[in-house]
């Protein structure tokens, strides 16, 4: 079970609860104190669990990635992504481009690879956080869509919006970057991977649904429709 034992008394965790996951004890003990320094509230998971359940109560998870291992991290990452959308972080032992492109196509946020230096892992941990804290402003009519991830909760001008999961993992494709044209492909694959095999008529139905949702009377629409390619975030 996750072990707080090493968190000191007088952390409050004010930016967050990061969860480590490490193969080796001791391992990314220092990933865990230059955290905690930095205010960050730290708990180790000092074995792999067959369970993901757990991990959705923090704010975001660091795995370590050993290259022996990189299967087993794999299916970690992809057992996280079918119960949790809580922003993953894997440390990966060389800076290899198969392992970085595996780790973020099975559903980490960001890879950090070894050797690094604090301040770098504190500020990707920072700019991952902020990602999922996003707040976006929008051109049409002054509007401002605030997303939070963690929560699964939406504002758009102020106003609460009820969506479901499918149109939550949409729109957040959409708001990673405004005003950039997305294909109805890649925002199948970021979304939902490969659980629709294709079917890119599934994007205009959910975009649809998120419109009749998102869209104030007499007011313009944030999704804009791109003729043969997709849609955009309007930024």
């Amino acid at each position: 079970m996750p072990n707080d034992a090493t968190l000191p008394k007088n952390n409050h965790g004010k930016k967050g609860h990061v969860l480590i996951v490490e193969r080796n004890p001791g391992a990314l003990s220092a990933a865990s104190k230059a955290l905690r320094k930095n205010h960050y509230q730290t708990t180790i998971f000092s074995r792999r669990t067959r369970s993901s359940r757990c991990f959705s109560e923090y704010d975001l998870v660091l795995i370590e990635h050993p290259i022996e291992h990189q299967e087993r991290c794999l299916r970690t990452l992809q057992n996280l992504r079918l119960v949790t959308p809580v922003p993953i972080i894997v440390l990966a032992d060389a800076p290899h481009s198969t392992t970085c492109t595996s780790a973020l196509d099975h559903g980490a946020d960001d890879v950090i690879c070894r050797p690094y230096l604090e301040p770098e892992l504190v500020a990707r941990v920072n700019a991952v956080l902020r990602r999922c804290r996003m707040t976006v402003h929008t051109s049409p009519s002054s509007a401002t869509l605030e997303i939070e991830k963690k929560e699964k909760q939406v504002k758009v001008r102020g106003r609460a919006v009820n969506l479901t999961q499918r149109e939550f993992e949409l729109l957040s494709v959409l708001a990673s970057q405004p005003g950039r044209n997305f294909s109805r492909e890649e925002i199948l694959k970021k979304a939902w991977g490969l659980e629709y095999g294709g079917d890119e008529r599934r994007v205009d139905l959910y975009v649809s649904r998120i419109r009749a949702k998102t869209q104030a009377p007499d007011q313009e629409d944030i999704i804009r429709s791109i003729y043969g390619v997709g849609y955009r975030l309007e930024a």
